[in-house]
């Protein structure tokens, strides 16, 4: 059977402009049974579940913790109650005994600066007659916690909640489990952003991948290069400023989460040239420099690999970015480089004779090591695409 659907969306542009997206497709009935009440996700490594259970008064119900003058923690402990207090509740009725109370025992009594690639996220949680949750860090504590959230329930017929005792051990499989979202090409407001960071934490993610520009939009505020912003973002208010990209930063935080910022270089770099064009190497035909040449490539593209200014450039901005993220990683990008603008330029021909490079392979090798050794200079580590690799690109 085809299903015609028809809906609107109305995108954030200074204006607001309607656009309608017609679907047609076949439906299929989706395979899988749905999960019980009080079923967590994603499934832990071991789950031992009784039908024996505890009913949960909300406003009665109480965390506690030795590491109250942790902020991860403490706001942990706001975010819990706020979504329990979610749920409409009658007065406790019936034989159950309630849950008043989840201990947080937690070993390391650092409250950490920022997530990183090694955090421990294990946590153990046992819900009984005593009630506890022990982990190694506040890392491991978030993830129990939310795993706590997921086994309280409703019965369809009611207004109480409840929970089955249980016994858990819990420890992700991947380190890395990261969404990206792209706010180059479509803008999304701050409240959008941090809605996704609850989305993330609900589902135990801990990286978000930050495409913050592209070729479409400039929208993150340089300090150093403030003209990139003001030209390249779609509007005046379509931008991240500092104080938000902080604030992103900081409510990640809160959750485990871990912010890697994308800043995509040679290529993907049209708005980065409507502030500094000599940036982008301009591209030629006809004779005539920057010159659009359809389904080959624009007027002015690429990251121009033969100016030192160039490298300049870059060894300034990322010096601001590093400053600014406070991973321990910077994704550069380097995909989708597509050489015909540089095959165009007659200034790149005589460059690359200059200099005995033969191939484009090359010309690209020659741009990425010197971006990467400007990262590794400031002693972050980097993330690509693996597009230079595929090409036969040599990454150190």
């Amino acid at each position: 059977m085809v299903v015609r659907l028809t809906a609107c969306f109305f995108w954030m542009f200074p204006l607001a402009l309607e656009a309608k997206l017609t679907y047609i497709a076949i439906r299929l009935p989706l395979k899988g049974e749905q999960a019980a009440p009080g079923a967590p996700w994603p499934l832990p490594r071991t789950w031992t579940k009784s039908t024996t259970r505890l009913m949960v008064d909300p406003t009665n119900f109480r965390f506690t913790s030795s590491m109250t003058y942790c902020d991860i923690v403490t706001s942990a402990f706001d975010r819990y109650y706020r979504i329990l207090q979610l749920e409409k509740t009658s007065s406790l009725s019936g034989p159950e005994q309630v849950m008043t109370s989840l201990s947080v025992d937690i070993a390391d009594k650092t409250c950490p600066g920022y997530p990183d690639p090694n955090m421990n996220e294990s946590y153990n949680l046992t819900i009984g007659s005593t009630s506890r949750l022990t982990s190694a860090t506040v890392w491991g504590a978030l993830r129990g916690l939310e795993t706590f959230s997921q086994l309280i329930y409703k019965e369809e017929e009611g207004h109480q909640l409840f929970v089955n005792k249980t016994q858990i051990i819990d420890q992700p499989r991947f380190h890395y489990r990261g969404i990206m979202l792209d706010t180059a090409r479509h803008f999304l407001p701050m409240p959008i952003l941090l809605k996704n960071l609850d989305a993330m934490a609900y589902n135990k993610f801990n990286v978000f991948h930050w495409h913050i520009v592209d070729d479409q939009s400039f929208p993150y505020e340089s300090v150093e290069f403030p003209t990139l912003t003001e030209k390249g973002a779609y509007g005046p208010k379509l931008i991240y400023t500092q104080e938000n990209v902080k604030h992103v930063i900081d409510e990640a935080r809160l959750r485990g989460i871990r912010v890697i910022p994308e800043f995509d270089t040679p290529g993907h770099t049209q708005s980065w040239g409507k502030a500094f064009r000599s940036l982008l190497t301009p591209c030629w035909e006809g004779g005539k420099p920057g010159v659009a040449k359809p389904n080959f490539h624009g007027a002015y593209e690429i990251m121009d690999p033969s100016r030192d200014s160039t490298f300049t450039f870059m060894e300034k901005f990322i010096g601001e970015v590093v400053k600014v993220f406070p991973d321990q990683y910077l994704h550069l990008g380097m995909d989708e480089s597509y050489p015909a603008c540089w095959k165009s330029s007659p200034n790149i021909t005589s460059f690359m004779k200059e200099n005995n490079i033969s191939t484009y392979v090359q010309l690209m090798e020659l741009y990425v090591t010197k971006v990467l050794d400007i990262v590794e200079r400031t002693n972050k580590s980097y993330v690509i695409w693996q597009d230079p690799i595929e090409d036969g690109t040599k990454v150190s």
